[in-house]
């Protein structure tokens, strides 16, 4: 019967010096509000493509009141959005903008922030042909000028200035 009672004893003053060992550690850290902070996205993207494969970390501790609020190379949630090429010399864009991170106490930490890139506009080629041409000297072939695109654009990796919310 003593053996139950050190052993019962043993183990409640151990859960509690576990408990309070993971409060004292536990870190209460808030993540400074309207800091600007720098986003490496690293993929490559195409204007062409519907989908892409492009992530987001965090470049560089954040701190607030000298601590870390959040953890370099922490991943960032995207969203990207593409368009291709169309007609009329309409170019093919990329826009990419910063959502959220997760600061060291695992909470959702809004960012704001977002990164835009446009092919080559190729508008006034494509009208001044169809038009030009196409309704004088070579009609109606001439018409086919209109269904001259823009560029496509590409990109491999950049940085996003994000602002923390």
């Amino acid at each position: 019967m003593m053996k139950n009672n050190k052993f019962g004893v043993f183990t409640i003053i151990f859960i509690a010096i576990l408990f309070f060992q993971s409060k004292a550690f536990a870190q209460n850290v808030k993540a400074p509000t309207g800091k600007v902070c720098n986003v490496n996205v690293v993929g490559s993207l195409n204007s062409k493509e519907k989908y892409s494969n492009a992530t987001g970390y965090i470049m560089g501790d954040i701190r607030h009141d000298d601590q870390v609020a959040i953890k370099e190379g922490t991943p960032v949630v995207l969203t990207v959005k593409t368009k291709k090429a169309r007609g009329m010399g309409t170019p093919g864009k990329i826009e990419i903008t910063t959502v959220s991170t997760i600061d060291v106490n695992n909470n959702i930490v809004p960012l704001t922030g977002s990164y835009k890139l446009e092919g080559e506009r190729k508008t006034g080629k494509a009208l001044g042909l169809g038009l030009g041409l196409g309704l004088t000297v070579l009609c109606p072939f001439g018409l086919f000028f209109f269904c001259i695109k823009g560029e496509n654009v590409q990109m491999n990796s950049t940085t996003i200035q994000a602002v923390i919310q």
